[in-house]
């Protein structure tokens, strides 16, 4: 059976730039070496027309940075410890707007801009269609996109497993122009259980400066929500 698990920018920065910075000639004093940076502006992730920020920072010693300062359009980001800064609630983002992330720590300036895309719509699944078959793939199907973002990813979180477990599917659509999307037969285990398929519109940008660490990367996405429907 194959399931594919996505953490979010966290787990991505977290692995990045440990790879990244394993080939990294900076000094390692955790002062003015270059950071490596995972910054997420997500917007309608946890509600209707809300963005949430979340970034991840380490340095070149492969410390946590909880130093910096953080804003993205001008906004202050906090820090909550082990590199992560994190903001729910931030101001709007429209499609077609620019996000501007500055990050300063010491003599270190990382910063760069992005495009917020647009939202996907996602027709299908719905919850009059199931129970859908585990055995069968389920048709994930959205809206086509009045702009192409640089990538599309379909993921599905279910919470109404016996055990209480969560799990995430996460998967990148071979097309960004693509409406359609077939999650594999058998990713969950029977018995019954509730889920929800979200669409995530992405654009990314790592154009961060000299000051940021290979790999590191700014993105803005736009989710959509399917239905909650039923597997069996």
């Amino acid at each position: 059976m194959k399931k594919t698990v996505s953490f979010g920018i966290l787990a991505f920065c977290t692995a990045g730039a440990f790879l990244a910075l394993s080939g990294c000639g900076g000094g390692g004093d955790g002062t003015s070496g270059p950071l490596a940076v995972g910054v997420s502006v997500a917007r309608n992730l946890i509600g209707a027309d809300s963005v949430t920020v979340s970034a991840f920072i380490m340095d070149d010693g492969f410390n946590f940075v909880d130093d910096a300062v953080v804003t993205v359009n001008g906004q202050d980001i906090p820090n909550f410890g082990m590199g992560i800064y994190h903001k729910a609630g931030a101001a709007n983002v429209n499609p077609g707007e620019t996000v501007t992330l500055t990050i300063t720590r010491a003599d270190r300036t990382v910063s760069g801009t992005v495009v917020m895309p647009v939202q996907p719509v996602v027709t299908a699944p719905t919850a009059a269609g199931g129970p859908y078959e585990n055995s069968s793939p389920v048709t994930v199907t959205w809206n086509p996109l009045a702009s192409t973002p640089d990538e599309v990813w379909v993921e599905v979180d279910s919470s109404d497993r016996p055990s209480g477990e969560t799990e995430d599917y996460s998967e990148q659509v071979p097309s960004p122009t693509d409406t359609t999307f077939d999650i594999p037969a058998d990713t969950y285990d029977a018995p019954l259980f509730t889920a929800e398929a979200r669409v995530k519109s992405l654009n990314a940008s790592t154009s961060l400066g000299p000051d940021a660490v290979f790999g590191s990367e700014l993105e803005a996405v736009y989710y959509g929500f399917s239905e909650e429907f039923e597997t069996q």
